[in-house]
Formats: structure tokens, C-alpha cells, sequence
């Protein structure tokens, strides 16, 4: 129903209060169509029982003010002719209003733009790509792209961008050496806080050492040691990522996995108690067999 018809019909209609509680109590016992006129000349007449509710750039819904509690109708009125519609359930009628509707065609509303929401696909897409091309270039797995130091990483690096700018200068981008010696002043103060938590475990015997061997530039050895502690938490404190010359034999690397084990204080034979994870299976094998005869091996294939 158009509105600009039943203020024709009924122009000078006076609105008292009596006449708003009428209108009211009607509105609550006839059907959908009697309620679309009722509400037709609460519109025209301004009555207080009536607001409205925005759904869309095009329709308001009704509402309807009952002793101070706000009831919501099954109609909706278009926000620029004021026709009245079932709106109960969303159709091709509201659709073909809109299009059709004079005073849309003639004034169309002003389309808002999602700025927020098209900067934040932009970034998303940047990113995907971005992160693509690392992981390739750095032959990573693209699963590395789902740990949490990574997106801590990013995290951080989004949040320094905000305080200095859009992009970060270059000259604050640390140089390799930088980054070697504050990662290496990080390990050395990690090691010295798990030191003593790394003997007491040595001597309960919950101690356990992974060492894997392999060849990125160099030969290179890392060796970790984690253990349980007293909350029954499992800890990994890295104790050697150093390069080392290709060994001639498996005695040889073996020397050089207790060197990083002595190194912080732990004893050749505090390894017999502890198990060893080893990459190299079959030659960490041998080692033991030779080397130490009471070390337990817990052998991993694969990465």
C-alpha cells in the first residue's frame, strides 16, 4: 500500500491519544492486510505508537511501541515512497520494488563502500602472496606457515609497521650478524636459567637428548635436551647448533655430540641413564654399541 494514498484518503485526521490506543487495540485482532492499513495511518498521522528500524539501504522495518516495550511487525516501509510490505519473509517482491520504484530510479540512494572490508581482502591476498613466495624461495614447508613464532612474527612486524609507518625503513632492518649474535645471547641465557633443572633431570633420569646431523651449507650438529619437570611439563632446551668437519667415522661424530653435552656441565656417563633421538639411525646405532654400551636409543625415521 502506498502511504501517499491514505494521506490523501484521510488528510486531516486529528491523532489523539484515543484514536492511538484504537488504532492500537486493532491491530493486535485483524489480519496481515487490515494491519497494513492500520499501520498506513499510523504513518501518516505520526502516531507515537510507530518507529522504525533500518534493515537495508532500502526498507525500515516498523516497530510498534506497546507500554514502553518496543514489538516488531512483519512489515516493512521503503525509505524513499513509504510503501508498506509483508517483509515477514524476504522475497522477489522486495527485489522488484527496488527496482521499480519512481522515486528510486529517479534518486537512487548513495551505495556505501566497504573500505574496511575491501583493505582487509587486499591484505589477506598480499599476504597469501607474500608468503608464498618466501616459503618457495626458502624451500620451507608450507606448514611453517601455520606456527605460532611465524605468526608472532608477523603479528609483531604488522604492529612496528603501525608506530613507524606503512613500511619499515631499511635502516632498521638488522643485518645477519646482528641476528646471529643477539639469538646466540638469548641461547646462552636460556642454557644458563635450565642448567641446574638440566641436572637434577640428568640424575632423576628424566633426561632425554636429540641430536641430528646433517648438511645445509656446512656439516653441521644440533643437539637439544628435554625433560620433565617437577609439574610434569616437557621442556626443550637447545644446548649446540655448531658446524663441524665431516667425520671420518661415527666415533668422531659421537665425540663431538659429548662435547656439547659436557659443555654445560653434564657428564659423559649422565648420558648412559638418558635416551637419544637420533636421525642418523643406523650410525647412531653404532655409536652407542661402541661408544657408551648402557645408552638407550630411541630411533626416529623421517622427518
Amino acid at each position: 500500500m502506498d502511504l501517499t494514498s491514505s494521506s490523501s484518503s484521510e488528510p486531516d485526521v486529528k491523532t489523539t491519544p484515543a484514536r492511538r490506543r484504537d488504532l492500537l487495540s486493532k491491530f493486535f485482532t485483524v489480519g496481515k492486510e487490515e494491519q497494513k492499513c492500520l499501520l498506513a495511518k499510523m504513518w501518516t498521522e505520526k502516531s507515537a505508537f510507530l518507529q522504525m528500524e533500518s534493515i537495508d539501504t532500502h526498507f525500515d522495518r516498523l516497530e510498534l511501541i506497546v507500554q514502553g516495550n518496543v514489538r516488531t511487525t512483519d512489515f516493512a516501509a521503503c525509505k524513499r515512497c513509504g510503501t508498506i510490505m509483508n517483509f515477514a519473509k524476504r522475497g522477489g517482491h522486495h527485489r522488484r520494488h527496488t527496482i521499480t520504484c519512481g522515486m528510486v530510479m529517479n534518486n537512487p540512494l548513495p551505495q556505501k563502500h566497504d573500505t574496511a572490508r575491501g583493505a582487509a581482502k587486499y591484505t589477506k591476498d598480499g599476504l597469501r602472496t607474500r608468503i608464498g613466495e618466501y616459503l618457495l624461495k626458502t624451500a620451507q614447508s608450507f606448514s611453517h606457515a601455520e606456527e605460532p613464532e611465524f605468526r608472532q612474527l608477523l603479528q609483531y612486524a604488522a604492529e612496528f609497521g603501525k608506530r613507524t609507518g606503512d613500511t619499515i625503513p631499511d635502516a632498521h632492518f638488522p643485518n645477519r650478524r646482528h641476528i646471529s649474535s643477539h639469538a646466540e645471547e638469548n641461547y646462552q641465557k636460556q642454557l644458563e636459567q635450565a642448567c641446574p633443572q638440566l641436572l637434577r633431570a640428568a640424575q632423576e633420569k628424566r633426561l632425554a637428548i636429540l641430536a641430528d646431523h646433517g648438511h645445509f651449507f656446512d656439516d653441521y650438529l644440533s643437539v637439544f635436551a628435554t625433560y620433565c619437570n617437577e609439574d610434569m611439563q616437557t621442556k626443550l632446551v637447545p644446548l649446540a647448533l655448531k658446524a663441524v668437519s665431516k667425520p671420518e667415522n661415527a666415533r668422531e661424530l659421537f665425540d663431538s655430540l659429548v662435547d656439547c653435552v659436557t659443555a654445560i656441565g653434564l657428564q659423559a656417563s649422565d648420558l648412559e641413564n638418558a635416551p637419544l633421538t637420533a636421525d642418523g639411525a643406523a650410525v647412531m646405532q653404532v655409536v652407542g654399541n661402541t661408544y657408551l654400551e648402557e645408552i638407550r636409543f630411541t630411533i626416529f625415521y623421517g622427518k
